[in-house]
């Protein structure tokens, strides 16, 4: 084989090497383990959008409002001052959330394995471009939000743009 073949041949075992589109790292990550209800012990939450939608997953260390039923609040404020809340009502299945005076529509949340997920369109305080900040992930035993202590929580500096 030339040097030329032979360097050809090198540069292609090189590329092919190059791991294609590596999965997207979650913007917060949690210690597991750090809470004792597997169920509500926050492992991580990865931002992404697909097809017109802000879609959150977050991961648990066990499938999520087990073994009692917990409250769930994902929160981020946006670089245009939206203070976004969502919520996942464990005791009784409901989720809501949105900007603070905002019109925006709840997002869905589903339940499936030891992940929930959010989802929300992405458009007004949400739309391509925008940066969110602040994300944190809360998780209270319950069914109760405010002033609960004792569940676990996540916060990071991360940002993450809609649309990217």
């Amino acid at each position: 084989m030339s040097r030329t073949g032979l360097g050809l041949a090198l540069a292609a075992a090189v590329v092919l090497a190059q791991p294609v589109g590596a999965a997207p790292k979650p913007q917060l990550v949690d210690p597991k383990g750090d809470y004792p209800a597997s169920g509500a012990d926050l492992v991580s939450a990865l931002f992404t959008t697909q097809k017109g939608k802000v879609v959150v997953v977050v991961e648990f260390a066990g499938a999520p409002n087990a073994p009692v039923p917990f409250a769930y609040q994902l929160r981020f404020t946006t670089d245009e001052g939206c203070n976004w809340r969502g919520h996942y009502f464990g005791s009784t299945g409901e989720g809501s959330g949105g900007c603070t005076g905002s019109d925006a529509s709840p997002p869905a949340v589903k339940l499936k394995g030891n992940t929930m997920t959010f989802t929300m369109a992405a458009k007004g305080a949400l739309k391509p471009g925008t940066e969110l900040i602040g994300i944190a992930f809360t998780s209270t035993p319950g069914g109760v939000l405010a002033g609960t202590p004792g569940g676990d929580e996540g916060r990071t500096e991360t940002t993450y743009t809609v649309g990217k």
